[in-house]
């Protein structure tokens, strides 16, 4: 699938986002960026400033902090705790074994040694 596709409006703009609703409502598809002619590319609306001489800078998104810790520390510790989980269902639910040989050790180095043994 190529990347050629671009809509034709400026994104963020008032008046863009009126025209991007009536071309949806029209049933209008976007036209791909080698069949665009150059009166539809438009300059940006945004007031340029003195200071960037035309170069437009990339400013990043502020992130939410929450976010940051629901990513680093409660993700992980949710995947552990589904590991786990999914451990003892498909050990005794599946398996039809006794409930309190799932957290042994020596229980998964058997399944180990019957999923890879060379017999």
């Amino acid at each position: 699938m190529s990347n050629d596709w671009q809509p034709t409006t400026i994104q963020g703009s008032r008046s863009s986002n009126m025209r991007t609703s009536a071309a949806k409502a029209e049933g209008a598809r976007r036209t791909p960026v080698q069949e665009r002619s150059v009166s539809d590319d438009k300059p940006s609306e945004r007031p340029q400033s003195a200071k960037s001489s035309g170069k437009q800078v990339k400013r990043r998104k502020k992130r939410n902090p929450v976010l940051r810790v629901l990513r680093w520390f409660v993700v992980p510790v949710l995947l552990f705790w589904a590991i786990v989980a999914g451990m003892y269902v498909g050990y005794t639910v599946l398996g039809h074994q006794p409930k309190g040989e799932v957290f042994q050790l020596e229980t998964w180095k058997h399944v180990y040694d019957l999923m890879f043994s060379n017999e």
